[in-house]
């Protein structure tokens, strides 16, 4: 399980795709513990798997029902978990329920608890049956949302018996649904998607069969849950990219129309680079001040203060230090830079070693994607 408190991370996603189970941001720490379970539960079921394909020659044939679904769930589970696509990977798991149960129809949806609605991309249609892809509106065939919004499995054999269903049995029945089960995922005790099983005829639903559309939801939200956060992932560190493009954009332009001073200078207090305010206020070239020296363009009265600054400056690595004196001109005269309406302002990157360059300049970064003036 990868934990990070930077999002954004080139690597994160790679990550998950060499076998890390999930990603996990700092500032969403809540979500650990329901990652660690899902964690713990595939780590079972791949002991399970070695366990039960060593023992599946000798399984009686009474019970090889229940060993077709258990040997059908690992199948699921390897085929699902190097797909990309929540969509492609909710339909896998409708196919496998529609062919092993022998149901007309069966599906995944993300539910909107508040509208009363689901949304379905791709279901399972036997021949014969038209898909429900779309929108649908769960008060038009019933009024079982109620318990699906507090996490209950809804199954009924047939609607035209159920009360939840009497009266708009005819609506079910027009989409091949008379006998149905409806089972709630959820995230962080909330509902957020709908594996659904649909038939056209009555049908009574076996506790062994609900069990295992059950352990197929788990599968398919904990896989969608998974790629969901990497595409997430995907999606913030795009973001972060254009952020930081558009700050770098921002400050380039900053660094050449402001009437500021802005330079960068070494821990040395050697200028390696100023803006063209310099040029506009002393009358002095890039390549000049860098000949001259900062220190050599200092009013003598100003000096020791500057000195001190500097010696500041490296101290605090370049965190709030700020000072005035007297430059001269490329004429020889002296002058405060802010009487011609602009204030010196010396941005210092203290190049103590690379890695020092590198944290100050990732602070940066988190600070201008932040807001931070």
């Amino acid at each position: 399980i990868f934990v990070s408190g930077v999002i954004g991370e080139d690597n994160a996603v790679e990550l998950l795709k060499r076998g890390a189970t999930d990603y996990v941001g700092k500032g969403r720490l809540a979500r650990l513990p329901l990652v660690l379970e899902r964690a713990r539960r595939e780590a079972d079921e791949r002991k399970a798997r070695e366990s039960f394909e060593g023992q599946s020659q000798a399984i009686p044939p009474a019970f090889s029902a229940v060993a077709n679904r258990r040997r059908a769930l690992f199948n699921l589970s390897d085929r699902i978990r190097d797909m990309d696509d929540p969509v492609e990977i909710a339909y896998a798991a409708s196919e496998l329920l529609g062919r092993l149960l022998h149901v007309d129809r069966a599906g995944y949806g993300m539910v909107d608890k508040t509208a009363e609605t689901i949304d379905i991309a791709r279901d399972w249609n036997a021949p014969g049956v038209h898909t429900l892809a779309g929108r649908l509106h769960f008060r038009d065939y019933g009024s079982y949302i109620e318990d699906l919004a507090r996490g209950v499995t809804v199954t009924f054999a047939d609607a035209r018996e159920d009360p939840r269903t009497r009266d708009t049995a005819a609506a079910l029945e027009a989409i091949n649904a008379r006998a149905v089960v409806n089972m709630p995922l959820t995230e962080a005790g909330d509902l957020v998607g709908l594996l659904y099983l649909n038939h056209g005829a009555p049908r009574e639903w076996s506790a062994g069969e609900l069990a295992f559309v059950r352990e197929v939801g788990e599968r398919v939200r904990s896989a969608v849950a998974r790629r969901e956060a990497q595409q997430q992932l995907q999606a913030l560190a795009a973001s972060l990219e254009e952020q930081v493009q558009q700050r770098t954009f921002e400050r380039g332009r900053t660094w050449l129309l402001s009437r500021d001073l802005l330079g960068v200078a070494n821990a040395g207090g050697v200028v390696e680079s100023i803006n063209p305010a310099w040029t506009q206020v002393l009358g002095w070239k890039d390549a000049e001040i860098r000949a001259v020296g900062y220190r050599n363009l200092v009013h003598p009265d100003d000096l020791v203060a500057t000195e001190a600054a500097l010696a500041a400056a490296v101290v605090h690595n370049g965190a709030g230090t700020s000072f005035e004196n007297r430059l001269r001109t490329r004429n020889g005269d002296y002058r405060y830079p802010w009487l011609r309406d602009a204030a010196i302002t010396l941005s210092s990157l203290l190049r103590t070693g690379y890695r020092e360059e590198a944290r100050a300049w990732r602070e940066w970064l988190l600070r201008a994607v932040a807001g931070d003036p």
